[in-house]
């Protein structure tokens, strides 16, 4: 349904098929009857085999949101479909989208020349809840990132819970290409580590001093 081509074929109510030279073009009719009673309706696609029965492939889109449907061995494929989509679009609710592209916060990168890197969405997400129940919070789950980076590259996901119980998930990339941190730099951040070790070490070992004893006044017995 992504291909522009496809979803305005599979929703027409009929589409000519055009022919090479000096063959006649040839009309088909489309068998999908919901088209002709709900114009949310998207197709897409009826079949027949005697093992399967009556199928349908189905898509209706409300408010930017599509659901698919699949129908096997049905006595009534209409029907059967509208009412999926009818408790599908009543009884569910879809999450405000995060779209392609979303920045969604700084992942930490391990020997580079910046120790975060901002990273954004690979896809668009959202998660799939019940009307009468509140929408599962996303939550990220950031991989272990060391570089050099490039851009595109996986350092995470975001991850949520759908009303089913399924794990709904969508990459987080790297906005830019990032290279390892020069040796100078790598050697710099050993060297503060050490020398606060053996600063701490040494105060450990630094003998403590014995109090000294209180003199007694002259006059005391």
């Amino acid at each position: 349904m992504k291909n522009d081509v496809f979803r305005r074929t599979v929703r027409a109510p009929s589409w000519v098929v055009l022919r090479s030279i000096n063959q006649e073009d040839t009309l088909v009719q489309n068998t999908n009857k919901l088209l002709d009673f709900d114009p949310f309706i998207e197709g897409i696609k009826t079949g027949f085999t005697k093992p399967a029965g009556r199928c349908f492939v189905g898509a209706k889109s409300v408010d930017s949101w599509r659901l698919l449907t699949v129908v096997l061995n049905s006595p009534d494929w209409p029907k059967d479909t509208k009412a999926m989509f009818d408790w599908a679009f009543t009884e569910l609710q879809r999450s405000e989208p995060m779209h392609k592209g979303q920045w969604v916060g700084n992942a930490p990168v391990r020997a580079g020349v910046s120790a975060t890197m901002p990273a954004v969405l690979a896809q668009d997400f959202f998660v799939i809840f019940r009307r009468d129940h509140a929408a599962s919070q996303p939550s990220i789950e950031w991989e272990e990132a060391r570089a050099p980076l490039q851009r595109g590259q996986v350092l995470g996901y975001v991850n949520a819970t759908s009303f089913d119980g399924q794990q709904v998930r969508a990459a987080i990339v790297a906005t830019d290409d990032m290279p390892g941190a020069p040796p100078w730099q790598a050697l710099a951040a050993i060297g503060a580590v050490t020398g606060s070790v053996v600063f701490g070490l040494r105060r450990r070992q630094r003998p403590r001093s014995r109090p000294r004893p209180r003199r007694r006044p002259q006059n005391a017995r």
